[in-house]
Formats: structure tokens, C-alpha cells, sequence
């Protein structure tokens, strides 16, 4: 009888901590190609959007040429009704706020900082984990990002976006690819 019960427990555990999958479509845009990231997410709780299995963003990358070795990042996120995150523009230290990292900074430059369209308006949260000053991004936004080419070699240089959707509360990694080869960058899909 012990051992049923057990069992039944340990069944019971194991179908409600099963881990949430992502599906992440990755998709660059560049000044030639397009490729568009599509979030696709199948979860078992509900989050306030317009429906359940909806997604609570889009995101596109695009990647302009500005001249021989200057390129533009372009990061458009599209928010779905509901949803929201941590501009990269707010002063606390929040885990979770929009960024982009590269793995391998050998062969690019970060021209200035991340430029943020619509900017962030900083406001006070008294929800108990913020309970301050913080600037939420709930439209819209794009993000634009200056890059330059030191290398005149070939080379693959691995980028990563990374932010908290809300009201969620999952953390976002979008895996993206930037590759300079015969004396043009491209944007492409991480694989991995």
C-alpha cells in the first residue's frame, strides 16, 4: 500500500515539474535576406494575452550595411497585448532587462550604446520584486545597434538576446549568428 502511494506521488511530481519547452524560429533580416524570429511556445499555464497559445512576442533581426565596415543591428520587438519587459535603459540591477551579448568580440566593435525606439519612460513599481523605479517596455520597440568589422578575414562571431518576458516570467534567449565573409556581415540563424 506504501509503495502505491509513493508511486502515485512520484507520478503526480513528475507530470507537474515537467520542464516548459520553447521553440524558438529564428529568422535575420538583411539588407538582402530576410529572416524573422518567431517565438513559438506550447505551455500548460495561462498568461494574460489576447489567447493561451498565442505568443507574447515577435522578434526580427535585421542587419543594414552603413558603409564599408559599419553595419546596423536592427532589433524590432513586437509585443503582444499583455506583454512586457526590462528596458536595457533602467538604472537598477535588474537580471532580467534586455540585452545582447557576443561570445567573441576579437573581430567587431560596439560603436556606442544600445539605442532603444520608442525610449522608456522610468516609473515607480510597487510590485513586491521591483518595489521602485524601473522602465518597462509594454510597446513596441526597436533596438539599433552600430557595429564594426576589424577583421578583414573570414570569421563567425555568436550573438545572444536575452530578456524576462512578463508577465511570464521566463527568460528569453534568441541564439543569432553574425558572419563576415568575403568583405560582407551577415545576420544568421544559431543552430544550436
Amino acid at each position: 500500500m506504501i509503495r502505491y502511494i509513493l508511486f502515485t506521488f512520484l507520478v503526480g511530481f513528475f507530470i507537474n515539474c515537467t520542464s516548459k519547452t520553447k521553440k524558438n524560429n529564428l529568422v535575420a533580416k538583411n539588407t538582402t535576406s530576410e529572416t524573422k524570429i518567431n517565438t513559438d511556445f506550447r505551455n500548460s499555464f495561462f498568461y494574460p494575452v489576447e489567447k493561451k497559445d498565442k505568443n507574447p512576442y515577435e522578434l526580427d533581426i535585421k542587419l543594414h550595411s552603413l558603409n564599408k565596415d559599419e553595419y546596423q543591428l536592427e532589433i524590432d520587438v513586437k509585443l503582444m497585448p499583455g506583454s512586457f519587459f526590462v528596458s536595457p535603459n533602467s538604472k537598477g540591477d535588474f537580471k532580467g532587462k534586455f540585452r545582447m551579448d557576443f561570445k567573441d568580440k576579437n573581430n567587431i566593435d560596439l560603436i556606442a550604446d544600445l539605442k532603444e525606439t520608442p525610449l522608456t519612460v522610468e516609473v515607480f513599481d510597487d510590485h513586491p520584486y521591483v518595489n521602485g523605479k524601473v522602465n518597462w517596455v509594454k510597446e513596441n520597440t526597436v533596438y539599433k545597434q552600430k557595429i564594426k568589422v576589424k577583421s578583414k578575414e573570414n570569421f563567425i562571431t555568436t550573438g545572444v538576446i536575452r530578456f524576462v518576458i512578463e508577465p511570464r516570467c521566463t527568460l528569453e534567449e534568441i541564439p543569432f549568428l553574425l558572419v563576415y565573409e568575403h568583405g560582407k556581415l551577415v545576420v544568421k540563424r544559431d543552430m544550436c
